[in-house]
């Protein structure tokens, strides 16, 4: 049973899949969603595209997305991928970046200001064991292994 996580970004959308019941990382990388001179339906589409392929390829049981706030370009990314996992009837959870610094303090992490949250996030999921220097990607394991420890009530 696979989680996958996406953490959109401006330039890059980082997005990882575990599995559930034991963590491993199944796949990462990072995708272009949004492009300066893209209409939003050529976007939309890119999204619609790559959200299938994940799910034809690794089939997830659960989708997580990462809150995106104010920015108007970065929430329709969000609304988009959330449309994209409910038409494919994958089950769909907004986590908030808050709630995973509040969960992850104990391990290191903290709101010390965008560049240092980022080295952080990396640092961590490297001390868990995970090989990534992508903190889009880093964000996504931490949110995969939220949601798992909150299930099972373990941190």
């Amino acid at each position: 049973m696979n989680i996958l996580a996406v953490d959109p970004g401006f330039a890059n959308n980082g997005w990882a899949v575990l599995d559930y019941n034991t963590l491993e990382l199944v796949d990462s990388g990072v995708e272009r969603f949004v492009e300066a001179t893209a209409s939003d339906e050529k976007t939309t589409q890119r999204i619609v595209d790559w959200m299938r392929r994940i799910q034809e390829t690794h089939a997830p049981m659960m989708f997580l997305v990462e809150f995106q706030g104010c920015s108007m370009t970065l929430r329709g990314v969000e609304m988009a991928l959330l449309a994209c996992a409910q038409t494919l009837g994958i089950p769909s959870k907004v986590v908030y970046p808050l709630t995973i610094k509040s969960h992850f303090s104990s391990r290191g992490l903290a709101c010390r200001g965008n560049k240092k949250n980022k080295e952080d996030a990396i640092l961590l999921v490297q001390q868990l064991g995970y090989l990534t220097d992508v903190s889009h990607v880093a964000d996504c394991i931490l949110m995969c292994i939220y949601v798992r420890e909150c299930v099972n009530g373990s941190t």
